[in-house]
Parts: C-alpha cells; structure tokens; sequence
C-alpha cells in the first residue's frame, strides 16, 4: 500500500468510488476543496471565504449547497469514513499474521497523516448535536472492524472473557493515541506499530 497518495484520493489506501450522495460539479468541487484545506490546515484554520478561493466559488453558493462551515466539515468527515469502511470490508487478510500486518499498514497512514482525526476531535469539541455524529462514524468504522476481526482471527466469541467490540476499542484507542502524539516522538512507522497491533490481538486470543 502506497503511504503516498493524496489524501483527497486516498483513505486507508483506497479511491471513493462509492457515491455518499447525489452531487453537483459545484458540490464536488467545493467538497474537494474543504477536504483539502481541514486535512492540512485543520478546522479551526480553515474559513468558508478560503475554501471558495479554492473551489473558484462564491459565499452565496457555499451557503446555499452547505451553509455552514460545520455542515462541509461533517461531510468531509462522513466521506472519508465511508471510504475507509467500504476498505475494511473487501480486505480479506490471509490469517492473523496478515491482518496484524494490514492493521498495522492502515494504522501507520492515519498516524503520519494526522488530519482526519484532528478533524473529528475538532467536530466532537463543538457541541452534543456534533459529538453524536462523530461518535456514529466512530461506531460504523468499528463495527466494520468487528467483522473483519471475526471473520480473520479464531476469536471464540462465545468465551465470556474474549470481547471484540472491547478489541476493536482498544485498537482505536491505540490508533488516535499514535495520531495525537505523531509530532512527539511517536514511533509510526508499519515497524513500530505493528507490535502494538500484534499485543492486542494475540491476548485476545489467549485460550
């Protein structure tokens, strides 16, 4: 998998080529463009009047397609985690090896490309109403993961002390860590990160 892609281009190491709604050259335009802009600059560093400069449109048309900058940033938002549940779905790692290996691999992208997390802890700290939409990405993307898990490792889910969903939190818990602090000595290359993924995995599946 290519760490290199753009990141309008590339969530988790795939193109969105599932349509999240019905879009307008104008819409898509202004979406690239705000998606450009909070994935670098960040939410707060980004205003309506920069992501029309970029889009080549107007305050008025922005307004009308979004009205606020709220609304585009969620959208954002919501396109990216429908590109990278759509990822986890068709991946079908070998064994366990592989998927400790492809998590790690997917893991490393978020942690050296900050934004999209730094986007939803920004979105979270804004109100009740944009918590529970980020809490429902969070969900979705888990519960993709649930299913990948289930379907790749011999989880005994019917043991009472083997919990996927708690696995599943764990590796998020691991993934926005690394993101938060890449700046600080993290280490987030596949390397370093792949034995953090592995300990989890492999005490979960501790007879």
């Amino acid at each position: 998998m290519n760490a290199g892609h753009h990141p309008i281009d590339c969530v988790l190491g795939v193109a969105d080529t599932v349509a999240h709604r019905p879009v307008t050259a104008t819409r898509d335009r202004l979406l690239r463009a705000a998606m450009a802009l909070l994935l670098t600059r960040g939410y707060a560093d980004t205003n309506i009047d920069r992501i029309c400069r970029a889009a080549g449109t107007s305050y008025t048309t922005f307004t009308n397609h979004f009205g606020r900058k709220r609304h585009i940033a969620h959208e954002v938002a919501d396109t990216l985690a429908t590109r990278a549940t759509h990822r986890i779905s068709r991946t079908i790692p070998r064994d366990t090896d592989h998927l400790i290996t492809t998590l790690a691999i997917w893991a490393s992208i978020l942690a050296t490309r900050p934004g999209w997390v730094s986007l939803e802890l920004a979105l979270a700290a804004l109100d009740d109403t944009s918590r529970t939409e980020v809490s429902d990405r969070v969900s979705v993307i888990g519960d993709a993961l649930n299913e990948l898990l289930t379907a790749t490792t011999s989880f005994d889910t019917s043991a009472p002390r083997i919990d996927v969903d708690l696995v599943v939190s764990f590796l998020l818990t691991v993934v926005i860590g690394m993101t938060v602090q890449h700046d600080n000595g993290i280490e987030t290359t596949i390397s370093g990160i792949r034995p953090q993924i592995e300990l989890i995995l492999r005490a979960a599946q501790l007879p």
